[in-house]
């Protein structure tokens, strides 16, 4: 479970492999998610 912007944002870094554009529409996903 996520709890933090910080924890969203190392995640999704993760998940990205750095690639900001990628980390970008995993963000807009996760916060349609929580929306």
């Amino acid at each position: 479970m996520i709890h933090t912007a910080k924890q969203l944002k190392d995640k999704v870094k993760n998940m990205s492999g750095g690639n900001s554009e990628v980390a970008q529409a995993l963000i807009r996903e996760q916060y349609r998610g929580y929306v």
